[in-house]
């Protein structure tokens, strides 16, 4: 009888490579990725506009959203320079 601690090892996996690839998929619809851009330069203009006002607003959510609006502009861009390709 074996002991069950000096089981056989199972045998090794087989590994699979991954294979990236040659070019990302360009994309058909830019619609998506122009609302978001949109969306985050209103945000960014209305917390600009609200730091004008009374109500407390802080340095870190402003450069936290300006980074939200670059971040979604360089994806917008980025798109487009794929679907003219």
């Amino acid at each position: 009888m074996r002991l069950p601690w000096r089981r056989q090892a199972p045998p090794p996996l087989k590994t699979v490579r991954y294979v990236p690839p040659a070019r990302p998929p360009a994309v058909a619809d830019l619609s998506d990725l122009e609302a978001q851009a949109q969306y985050h330069r209103e945000r960014l203009a209305l917390y600009r506009a609200r730091m004008h006002g009374a109500h407390p607003t802080s340095m870190s959510r402003l450069r936290e959203l300006e980074r939200a609006a670059a971040a979604a502009d360089d994806r917008l861009s980025t798109a487009r320079r794929l679907a003219d390709r």
